[in-house]
């Protein structure tokens, strides 16, 4: 039968914890960032009143960076440093679904309740490292553990969304169904990073790695 059991790790809890302090910092960054657009904007052509190019300048390169700061611990610490604790933690526990935590087939996934993917909320659900197995889908996560078998799978999907499209799983425990979103949080070089301005992600890839391992016929079911 699948599974969706809490890890009852608190330090995988105080790693997510630690990434949301930082992802408040990083936010922090863009605001002060926006504050020294709105400076250079203000005091640019301000020569006739005794201010030189140079604070204007000054404003603009410090938004910048800032900005590409913020980007950089949000997304690099942030996230992948988030999960390479996790996987730290989670190869020193036994009790460990993944028996490989090293393979570079696991993928990291941000993982919510695809019935309320859509809602603007203050934390993230859970992160998790997910491995497709033959017949079934392990995920180790901060807060829970699942484990997925293709007969309990009812629908396997994509989530339509303004700028990202979380694939999206639906499965009985039991009496119960449980629906899932995953989005996949593929890592990006620095270089990449500063380039993106902005992320705009499919879960199509995804989608058909999850029906190719759990055998699964194409979904009906769509959320909008």
């Amino acid at each position: 039968m699948s599974l969706c059991l809490p890890t009852g790790s608190e330090k995988r809890a105080h790693v997510l914890d630690q990434c949301m302090v930082l992802f408040f910092v990083a936010l922090t960054m863009i605001v002060l960032a926006f504050f020294c657009f709105i400076g250079a904007g203000l005091t640019y052509g301000m020569s006739d009143v005794g201010i030189s190019w140079v604070v204007p300048t000054a404003f603009l390169l410090l938004a910048i960076g800032l900005h590409l700061v913020a980007r950089y611990i949000a997304v690099t610490i942030g996230g992948w440093g988030m999960m390479r604790r996790i996987v730290k933690i989670a190869q020193d526990e036994s009790d460990s679904f993944l028996t490989d935590c090293d393979n570079k087939s696991i993928l990291m996934v941000h993982v919510e309740n695809a019935q309320t993917y859509d809602k603007r909320k203050m934390h993230l659900e859970d992160a998790c490292l997910l491995s497709l197995e033959p017949g079934r889908i392990v995920m180790e996560g901060a807060r829970y553990r699942y484990v997925i078998y293709a007969k309990d799978v009812q629908a396997i999907s994509q989530i339509t969304h303004k700028k990202t499209k979380p694939a999206c799983i639906s499965y009985q425990i039991g009496e119960v169904t449980l629906d899932l979103s995953l989005l996949e949080r593929k890592r990006k070089s620095i270089i990449k990073l500063i380039l993106t301005h902005r992320v705009k992600q499919s879960s199509e890839d995804l989608v058909a790695r999850l029906k190719e391992s759990l055998h699964h016929k194409p979904a009906v079911m769509s959320y909008t």
